[in-house]
């Protein structure tokens, strides 16, 4: 079965959403693996249900997927809480504008 298999298969938003966690979780394993130079270039995420072998040629690979991945995730937690926008500002924006004083 392939990442996507994987994904679609799911039932509901919140299952999908922990799938995509548990492949994060899977890639971020083979990243350090990689990293430490183990010559490791093939994950495998096995769910009790499902069993999938996906294989990478190189950390950079993996960092794209993982940022990939990161995004639908973050969406699909906007929709699972209902937050679609985050406005981010530092300190100093924040104070100098009075209408947050």
């Amino acid at each position: 079965m392939t990442e996507y298999e994987y994904i679609i298969n799911s039932t509901s938003l919140k299952e999908r959403y922990d799938r995509i966690c548990a492949i994060i979780r899977a890639l971020e394993d083979q990243q350090i693996a990689v990293i430490s130079n183990s010559d490791v270039e093939s994950y495998t995420l096995d769910d009790g249900q499902t069993r999938i072998n996906t294989t990478y040629r190189s950390a950079l690979d993996i960092s794209k997927a993982i940022d990939a991945y990161e995004k639908i995730k973050n969406r699909i937690q906007g929709e699972l809480l209902g937050t679609r926008i985050v406005a981010l500002r530092d300190a100093k924006t924040v104070q100098s504008n009075e209408r947050y004083n």
